[in-house]
C-alpha cells in the first residue's frame, strides 16, 4: 500500500510573489509543449494577469504555502495542464485526482470541448504519462505541429 502524499492546491489570485513563483518553476520547467523559447518576465505578467484559465492553482508540498513545486490548470476547454519536475513524478497522479475531484468537466460543446477531461503530455514527459496510465486514463490522440 502506497503512503499519501501530502500537498495543497493554492489558487492562483494573481499576486505578485505567485507571478514571480510561477515564473520561476517557468524558468525551471522540464517538459514543454506550449512554446519553444521561453517569455520574457513582462510577458509572463500580462498573461498571468489576463487570468487564462478556468481555474490555476501552485501545487505545494506538505500542506505548506510558499513552497511551489509545480503549478496545474484546468482550462474552459476541459484541458488540465500540469507542470511537476520529474522528481515529483509521485505528486501527478494524486493531483490529478485532486483536481478532479475539485472541478467537473465543463458541458461538451461538438468540434470545441470533450465531455471529459483531457491532459496534454509532452513526448518527453514519460512520469505524467505513466501517472496517467496508472488513473487508467485512455491514450486518445498524438498531435504533431506542423511549422511552415
Amino acid at each position: 500500500m502506497q503512503a499519501e502524499v501530502a500537498f495543497n492546491l493554492e489558487s492562483i489570485k494573481p499576486s505578485e510573489a505567485q507571478i514571480l513563483t510561477l515564473y520561476e518553476l517557468l524558468l525551471a520547467r522540464q517538459h514543454n509543449i506550449s512554446h519553444k523559447t521561453r517569455p520574457n518576465f513582462d510577458d509572463h505578467c500580462t498573461f498571468v494577469r489576463s487570468k487564462p484559465y478556468r481555474k490555476w492553482y501552485l501545487i505545494n508540498r506538505d500542506n505548506r504555502a510558499n513552497c511551489a513545486l509545480g503549478s496545474v490548470y484546468v482550462m474552459k476547454t476541459n484541458v488540465i495542464g500540469l507542470s511537476l519536475p520529474d522528481s515529483c513524478a509521485e505528486l501527478m497522479a494524486p493531483v490529478l485526482k485532486g483536481i478532479c475531484a475539485l472541478h467537473r468537466p465543463l458541458a461538451p460543446i461538438k468540434s470545441v470541448r470533450q465531455a471529459e477531461f483531457v491532459v496534454n503530455v509532452a513526448p518527453s514527459n514519460a512520469a505524467l504519462a505513466a501517472a496517467l496510465r496508472d488513473l487508467g486514463a485512455t491514450l486518445i490522440q498524438h498531435s504533431y505541429r506542423i511549422e511552415l
